[in-house]
């Protein structure tokens, strides 16, 4: 997959509910959060972090095709995207590990791209030691991630 033309790494996260990037990756390619968000994602260890905001519409390329993807934006150390069962479901993808195949659908067509399943460690959030969650209307949504971990790697290979 690219962002600004340049290749990227992507992890395809089946048991993430959201879509996130790293507020450091999206710095580095200049882009800003356009939308407030109330979204909490709850981490596998049960610490639960606040979205900074949400990216209406990244703009990610697969096979020449713009694929407008709302993402949440979290802290991390680590320059990060993750597409999680949201991206997945919207675009009605299928993952074939008998061919190393991702299939997706988008604009009335069908794309495949080539994929690589390997074993990654996870990125790290930071907490806020001091930060209590106001009492205000928030929504809550899993997000799996931990230091080891046997989820996949997306490698887009052109």
């Amino acid at each position: 997959m690219y962002l600004n033309d340049q290749l990227i790494t992507v992890i395809i996260d089946t048991g993430a509910a959201t879509s996130i990037i790293s507020k450091k990756l999206m710095k580095k390619y200049d882009y800003k959060i356009d939308q407030p968000s109330n979204l909490i994602i709850v981490t596998a260890n049960g610490s639960r972090v606040r979205s900074l905001g949400q990216i209406s519409a990244l703009p990610l390329e697969v096979k020449r095709q713009e694929i407008p993807t709302p993402v949440q934006v979290l802290e991390s150390t680590d320059e990060i995207l993750i597409l999680g069962s949201d991206w997945l479901k919207r675009f009605r993808a299928n993952v074939d590990y008998d061919h190393d195949i991702l299939s997706i659908r988008t604009k009335g067509q069908l794309i495949k791209v080539p994929f690589s399943a390997t074993r990654v460690n996870r990125f790290s959030v930071q907490i806020p030691q001091d930060e209590e969650y106001e009492e205000e209307e928030i929504e809550e949504a899993q997000m799996y991630y931990s230091d080891y971990s046997d989820e996949f790697e997306l490698e887009y290979n052109p």
